[in-house]
Order: structure tokens, then C-alpha cells, then sequence
């Protein structure tokens, strides 16, 4: 049995896309836990109506906003199920997904099973699609979390038991997904992942969810970059931050912090959050694309109003291009 978990809020138009394809799946033996986050639109309705129309489904109506992190956290605490699958309820998935995951979990015994997936924009849609592995060596694991987009907590299938003392710090609210999976994939819980290039999720980028958009806010950068810290220091703690891993941390962090974090936050106070952090400002580059990346870092630091015309220009190069 499988348990899906959906955190919900304030997407009532996208609702009933995301229900009626955990409906329309092929693999029938499932639970689903949709968490009304007090949302203050019409979506507690809809998920009533669907709990009413098939028993598979049940709803939590929380009675304050807490949040995706503790949404998630609700929902985990009800789940009954071997494996456990998180869908964003802006997003829905093919309608062999749960099949095709849990088969190939049946076929590796692997603690967590890795999907492709498309992404859906305003004007255009790509597929995100992996290579068919199995890994069952940490360090290549982890090496493979940071160079690939295996950072998002939908789109997997995992073993259930995988999620046992993971913390979710409920400031943490970007990149959460992140601050979640290291913890997983540094268990000794987790010790085999499959990955596969089966299309089975689709991610919708034009609904202007929390983790969507090429430039932050400096509030949303901040606690961005408090996410990471968290990653950094865990990995630290847990002794995987050697020096393959840390080459591939740096190189994922500074591509995010420079191209997309600190565009709207002061240098003085980028400063600040790199030196209380103990991040180093630039990092040694690994190839021509990290070169690039380590001359915008500078640049930065030099003449932030460059910078920012530059990151425009990229911005609007990546819309068209997307």
C-alpha cells in the first residue's frame, strides 16, 4: 500500500487536477491524506467532496496556517503505509506513476525511487529525464542529490520509515525539500535509490508556488540561504562533507545564492549572512559553466548595479528560452 500525502492551500483552481489524477491512477491500492492548511478559499469544500466520494481519501482541516513544512508533518503522522509518495497540490501526476514507482521499488528494494518528470510553463513544457541506476553508495548518492534535480521531495516514492527522525524546522520554508532529503539520504535508514526515466509527475511552474521564480524577495533569500546553512552543517555533522561532496555543495549554492538569492539584497548584508555562516565568497571552479558562475560571484561584490543588469538580461533570456 502506498500512502500520498497533499498539503493544501488557497489553489482552488488547480485542485481538483492535482485529486482527479491520484484518482485516475493504474495502481488502486493507496490511502490519500489531503491537509487543509486553513485555506481560506473553497478548497476544504473540495477536499470534503472527494473524501465523501471515495474512501481512499481523507482530510485534515487544520484550524490556523502553519505552513508546508508542518502541512506535510500532519499528514505523515496518519500515513499507515509501507511507502510514501508527497504530491503538491498544484501539480498532478500520470496516471501510471504509482505503478510504475512501485514496481520498480518491488524489483530493486530500493528505500527511495526516483521519478522524471515534466515541467509545465505559461507558454512551454520540459521534460526533466534521468537515466535509468540504481545507487547504493552514499557518496555517490549525495554527489548525485546536489549535481541532479533530485531535490524536491514530490515525484519519489519512498519507504515510509526513511521519514523516522527527520527534523523539520518550521522556519525553514524554502528549500525545505532540500533540508529534508539530506537528512534521508544520510540515514542509515536509506541506503538504496533507484532513479528512473519514466516520466511520472508533473510540475507546474506558472502557478507562482513558493519555490517558483528566477529572483527572490530579500525575506525569502534569507531564509533561503538559512535552508542551505542547515544542509551544510548537517552534512558537517553527520561526517559526508568530505572534499567530493563539499565541491559539489559549493558548486549547486553559489550558482543558486548569485543567479537567483542575492539579487535583491544589499552586498553589506550578503556579506554579513556569508561571514556569520562561515561561506566562503567565491569557490574554486570545477569546469567552464562553474567559471562563469564564480566571475558573476565577484562581480557581485564589485558593482552590484552590473550585476543586477546582467541578471536581468539572463532572466529575460532564460523566459524566452525556458
Amino acid at each position: 500500500m502506498i500512502s500520498i500525502v497533499v498539503p493544501v492551500y488557497n489553489v482552488e483552481k488547480y485542485l481538483r487536477r492535482c485529486l482527479d489524477s491520484i484518482l485516475a491512477q493504474t495502481f488502486i491500492d493507496y490511502e490519500c491524506i489531503l491537509v487543509d492548511d486553513a485555506s481560506p478559499d473553497n478548497c476544504p469544500a473540495i477536499c470534503d467532496e472527494y473524501a465523501a466520494k471515495d474512501k481512499r481519501f481523507r482530510v485534515i482541516h487544520k484550524k490556523q496556517n502553519e505552513g508546508l513544512p508542518a502541512a506535510r508533518k500532519s499528514g505523515q503522522k496518519l500515513i499507515s503505509a509501507e511507502f510514501l509518495m508527497h504530491v503538491d497540490s498544484d501539480d498532478w501526476l500520470e496516471p501510471n506513476a504509482l505503478e510504475i514507482l512501485y514496481n520498480k521499488q518491488r524489483e530493486t528494494n530500493a528505500d527511495m525511487v526516483i521519478g522524471s518528470f515534466r515541467e509545465y510553463f505559461i507558454d512551454k513544457t520540459r521534460n526533466i529525464v534521468f537515466i535509468d541506476s540504481i545507487i547504493s553508495n552514499k557518496q555517490k548518492i549525495l554527489t548525485n542529490f546536489f549535481s541532479k534535480r533530485f531535490k524536491y521531495i514530490w515525484g519519489k516514492l519512498y519507504r515510509t520509515q526513511v521519514f523516522e527522525h527527520i527534523m523539520q524546522p518550521s522556519n525553514l520554508i524554502y528549500a525545505e525539500d532540500m533540508v529534508v532529503n539530506v537528512q534521508i539520504l544520510c540515514s542509515d535508514l536509506c541506503n538504496t535509490i533507484a532513479v528512473i526515466k519514466d516520466i511520472v509527475y508533473n510540475y507546474d511552474c506558472s502557478t507562482g508556488g513558493i519555490s517558483q521564480g528566477l529572483l527572490c524577495t530579500p525575506g525569502k533569500a534569507v531564509n533561503f540561504f538559512e535552508s542551505l546553512v542547515f544542509v551544510r552543517n548537517y552534512l558537517k555533522q553527520n561526517q559526508y562533507f568530505n572534499f567530493c561532496i563539499k565541491g559539489y555543495f559549493y558548486r549547486f549554492i553559489f550558482a543558486v545564492l548569485y543567479v537567483k538569492l542575492f539579487y535583491n539584497v544589499p552586498k553589506h548584508d550578503v556579506l554579513k549572512l556569508l561571514r556569520s555562516a562561515k561561506f566562503p565568497y567565491i569557490y574554486f571552479p570545477i569546469n567552464i559553466k562553474s567559471l562563469a558562475f564564480n566571475i558573476m560571484n565577484c562581480l557581485f561584490f564589485i558593482n552590484q548595479n552590473l550585476y543586477k543588469t546582467i541578471i536581468d538580461k539572463y532572466s529575460k533570456f532564460r523566459q524566452r528560452n525556458v
